[in-house]
């Protein structure tokens, strides 16, 4: 994580949450077509812009809240808010596509994230924004709902002008570019790229399959029975195996061969 700005205010004290109105809930609809700057990456409104606008329109709804939808569908991103608990209140449909597998993260907090190393992303900036952080920016890895890789820039805002622990933190995300195969993944054609991976030992199978996965370098120690520092040199061979440079480019291979039903998910 690369975190760009933030920025630190009193952490007021709230007592336990309220239930929410289903009213204001917004819900993902998997089945729902996806908006064109989910798909081209083209934004018409810039990242400040996007923010502003969706807090301008949190700040009219919220008077009315008992009574009106907060309609979250027409930002340009995937936006949604939490409430002192992390438990998600409201969401843009993008959510389910970008971060949620189709499933709908309303109700639920950071364990609704299906990409793990997202999951653990959200949990340590929603815990800097309850340690006293008001905002702050960064660029992390994501992967959609088809298992595509992306670089994505996202925000996270205290709403303390509201002072509702129901309506207590805003998140904005918007994917900026999709990773796709380097020059040395091309080198092999997927029939080559299977009978290597097949010649890996059961060991380096797990662990792609379980960097596929998201799962951090320490609980994949733990799962093989390994230390950190034994993965990392697996790594470090496997990348030399199939001519690579970065890790990055191992998980995509593996994702190459799960997306082409050569590999089980």
């Amino acid at each position: 994580m690369r975190v760009l700005w933030g920025s630190r205010h009193d952490e007021p004290t709230y007592g336990r949450s309220m239930s929410h109105s289903d009213d204001a809930r917004s819900t993902t609809d998997p089945a729902a077509a996806l908006p064109a700057w989910a798909t081209n990456l083209q934004y018409e409104t810039s990242f400040d812009e996007t923010k502003q606008l969706v807090v301008d329109a949190i700040h009219a709804w919220y008077p009315n809240r008992e009574t009106e939808k907060l309609d979250l569908a027409k930002f340009e991103g995937c936006v949604a808010i939490k409430d002192h608990n992390w438990v998600v209140v409201a969401e843009s449909p993008a959510v389910g596509h970008f971060f949620t597998v189709g499933i709908s993260a309303t109700g639920r907090g950071a364990e609704a994230i299906a990409f793990k190393k997202s999951a653990v992303l959200t949990q340590s900036t929603d815990q800097l924004i309850r340690d006293g952080v008001h905002s702050l920016e960064f660029d992390h890895v994501g992967r959609d709902l088809e298992g595509r890789l992306y670089t994505i820039h996202s925000m996270k805002l205290r709403l303390s002008e509201l002072k509702d622990p129901n309506y207590y933190l805003l998140a904005i995300s918007r994917p900026t570019s999709f990773i796709g195969m380097s020059e040395e993944e091309r080198k092999f054609s997927l029939n080559e790229l299977l009978i290597i991976f097949q010649n890996l030992d059961e060991v380096d199978q797990t662990i792609s399959h379980l960097d596929a996965a998201g799962e951090t370098t320490k609980d994949i120690a733990a799962r093989v029975g390994l230390t950190s520092r034994s993965i990392e040199m697996r790594r470090k061979k496997m990348m030399e195996t199939f001519k690579v440079h970065r890790p990055m480019e191992l998980i995509r291979i593996t994702i190459r061969l799960q997306e082409h039903g050569l590999l089980p998910h």
